[in-house]
């Protein structure tokens, strides 16, 4: 079984009232702050000279007079059939500027950090075959969150993936470095829930014409204490005569690691 990954950007319902009485529909990535109206600042409202990093001491900041607040989203989601058994995340790569997630009325998680992405095991949650209701409160009325126009709301992609729930690669998993142009080094996050001593990665190189020019079967030993784990796979491959990526020349090589 391969992961599976399931693009939800499409067919959002939008509304700055947390009880729908008026909304629209929207598509991600989406900014509900810059669809603000354009507020002056009151008598009152002066910026932070203490801190040149801080936006104004008000319910405004320094993007240009757009008033802070809350947005509210909601997505009808109807899990296939196949996806049961299956380990399910959902996947946000970024909801700007605080997030809380909820998944038919229950709350499943969230972000305090805008500029990153993360992920909520949605496995035990989801109702496989019915309709589930996900809801987001995007919330950029944090003071200190940024000097400049960052918008608000999910403002990049959102996805549903599903992998085997006994092994699988984690959110980020490999990480590669090069020496010389030509040595290539491969380490992996992964995580193996089985019984089996050993954990077998497949690793494959292919050039930029397609053409498979490294395959092996990397066999490392179970650590006892842990279930997750980061090893390096593979150190100093050698690549010969490696096409180097130039702006006239933007070759690309492609790992494949699968477990």
């Amino acid at each position: 079984q391969k992961k599976k990954v399931i693009n939800l950007n499409y067919g959002w319902e939008f509304s700055t009232d947390s009880q729908f009485k008026e909304s629209k529909k929207v598509d991600i990535p989406h900014d509900f702050q810059i669809e603000q109206p354009w507020v002056e600042p009151s008598a009152d409202e002066r910026p932070d000279n203490t801190d040149v990093a801080a936006n104004i001491k008000s319910r405004l900041s320094s993007r240009a007079f757009k008033e802070m607040g809350k947005g509210y989203y909601r997505y009808h989601l109807i899990p296939n059939k196949e996806l049961k058994g299956q380990r399910l995340l959902l996947d946000f790569e970024g909801v700007m500027y605080t997030a809380d997630v909820s998944i038919n009325g229950q709350y499943v998680g969230g972000t305090d950090y805008g500029y990153v992405g993360f992920e909520l095991d949605v496995t035990d949650v989801l109702k496989i075959g019915e309709d589930n209701l996900i809801e987001v409160v995007a919330d950029t009325r944090e003071p200190g969150n940024s000097r400049w126009y960052t918008g608000g709301g999910i403002f990049r992609n959102v996805k549903l993936t599903s992998t085997p729930k006994d092994m699988y690669f984690n959110r980020h998993p490999l990480y590669i470095t090069t020496r010389d142009n030509r040595f290539v080094s491969i380490s992996a996050e992964f995580t193996n829930k089985t019984r089996q001593k050993t954990t077998n990665i497949k690793l494959e190189i292919t050039s930029p014409d397609g053409e498979t020019i490294y395959s092996q079967m990397v066999n490392l030993p179970r650590h006892k204490m842990t279930r997750h784990e980061e090893a390096r796979i593979a150190t100093d491959i050698e690549i010969k005569d490696a096409k180097i990526w130039d702006l006239d020349t933007p070759y690309l090589y492609k790992v494949k690691a699968e477990v």
